[in-house]
């Protein structure tokens, strides 16, 4: 049997549709319906209708509706204006449109990562010692 490409599309839930559990997608999710779980995908969109109860991870989030809980937005969120956030909101750039309601935390997140920390300067005759 041959290996077929898949190509990253789009997933999206519909208005009145509720799903409980973990979605991971490639591509783009969006949701008009109520999620109740965590989204992982590329891109994650959530329309005015759409509902979050519990954690979105992705490179970039636009939100219009309501998420609780966790957001992970790698690049960039958009808050828009008919947007309810409740929670922890970890970002690199983020913008957000008055009228948008924020209860919770924003946290920026810096993509580069600290250079390691040094190794312990060992003076000769330690290294026996505290040796098991």
């Amino acid at each position: 049997m041959s290996e077929q490409q898949v190509t990253a599309g789009t997933l999206t839930l519909g208005e009145g549709v509720t799903i409980s559990g973990k979605i991971n997608a490639a591509g783009r999710v969006q949701v008009f319906g109520t999620v109740k779980g965590e989204i992982e995908a590329d891109d994650i969109a959530v329309g005015k209708t759409g509902r979050v109860e519990g954690s979105l991870s992705a490179r970039n989030v636009d939100i219009r509706g309501e998420v609780g809980e966790t957001i992970v937005a790698r690049e960039q969120i958009v808050i828009r204006s008919t947007a309810v956030v409740t929670g922890t909101v970890t970002y690199q750039t983020i913008q957000i449109e008055g009228g948008a309601r924020i209860d919770g935390h924003l946290r920026r997140s810096d993509t580069a990562a600290p250079p390691p920390a040094p190794a312990p300067a060992v003076e000769p005759g330690d290294a026996d010692q505290g040796a098991v």
